[in-house]
């Protein structure tokens, strides 16, 4: 598969693995991410976890750009508003 798919918590966790070092790769590179190097194995999966529980819960969308060798070659996050205005029908 190659291209960009939106994930569900279920494709999420398939490619748990994958997220996992996407994240741990740019964070022991010295990338600003967010995150100390070096990221811990433990604390990666915590983040990804509680990232895939936002989606179950609506909160969060996640997309997944496919390397040519079906690895996970990138990500997008969207925080979805859960407030009355952000609810509104986009025509």
């Amino acid at each position: 598969m190659h291209g960009i798919q939106k994930m569900t918590p279920g494709d999420a966790v398939a490619r748990l693995d994958g997220l996992i070092e996407l994240l741990r790769d740019p964070v022991d590179s010295a990338a600003s991410v967010g995150f100390l190097a070096t990221l811990g194995l433990d604390e990666s999966r915590a983040y990804w976890t509680d990232t895939i529980a936002e989606m179950e819960r609506g909160k969060r969308a996640l997309l997944v750009a496919d390397g040519i060798d079906g690895s996970v070659a990138g990500s997008v996050q969207m925080a979805l508003t859960l407030k009355a205005n952000g609810r509104r029908s986009r025509s």
